[in-house]
């Protein structure tokens, strides 16, 4: 939605409720919605200008979904597509680039996964 600004930096934060057991540990930043100001705050080098971040907040302000029945078309396509992926998978297809699934055996075990790897790296465990 924003490549027209490729030229941003970036900065990956994942949030979850204080309800949620996090049980990752990794560089990127995942973090208690609690966390999250005092997370924001680490990156104190401002690489943007206002009038970009003004556009850029237009931008994403003008793709939500405020209408109720463009909200339930909405969610009613997601489905569609979340179902549609296993039904291609109940067939053996891979729902990325079509190839076929097949069972594998690897470091950790069996799986299914495309047919087309290493092109592509689809799996279901």
């Amino acid at each position: 939605m924003l490549s027209e600004y490729q030229e941003l930096n970036y900065i990956s934060i994942i949030t979850f409720t204080t309800k949620a057991d996090l049980k990752v540990k990794t560089k990127t930043n995942v973090v208690y919605t609690a966390n999250l100001l005092k997370t924001i705050r680490k990156y104190d080098k401002e690489t943007v200008s206002d009038s970009v971040k003004e556009k850029v907040y237009k931008k994403l302000l003008s793709l939500n979904i405020d209408d109720k029945e463009e909200r339930t078309e909405h969610v009613r396509s997601i489905y569609k597509n979340i179902n549609e992926k296993n039904r291609k998978i109940t067939e053996n297809i891979c729902p990325r680039c079509g190839g076929t699934l097949v069972r594998k055996n690897g470091k950790y075990g069996s799986f299914t996964g495309c047919s087309n790897y290493p092109k592509c790296k689809f799996t279901v465990k």
